[in-house]
């Protein structure tokens, strides 16, 4: 059975070992730059809308937000569960 060619940065979840997205560094790094701290996945992904459009790091945040971590804070390289 043949191996998917990924990229260079896996995206994944809590409690997932599988990535649910792949996407280059370079996207990774958008990601990075347009979000500030506390800033919710939503919020980034509405962020690219106005700013910049990089259909992969766009495509990451639909991901994440299609499962459900809308509403959970982008933090760098990762993201966190919103404090109640």
């Amino acid at each position: 059975m043949k191996r998917k060619i990924c990229t260079d940065v896996a995206w994944n979840i809590p409690k997932r070992k599988t990535p649910i997205a792949y996407s280059t560094v370079a996207a990774r790094d958008a990601i990075n730059c347009v979000a500030e701290n506390g800033d919710t996945m939503l919020e980034v992904r509405q962020k690219f809308d106005h700013l910049i459009y990089d259909a992969e790091a766009i495509a990451v945040l639909d991901e994440y937000i299609r499962r459900g971590f809308g509403a959970w804070i982008y933090c760098e390289y990762s993201f966190r569960r919103p404090d109640e």
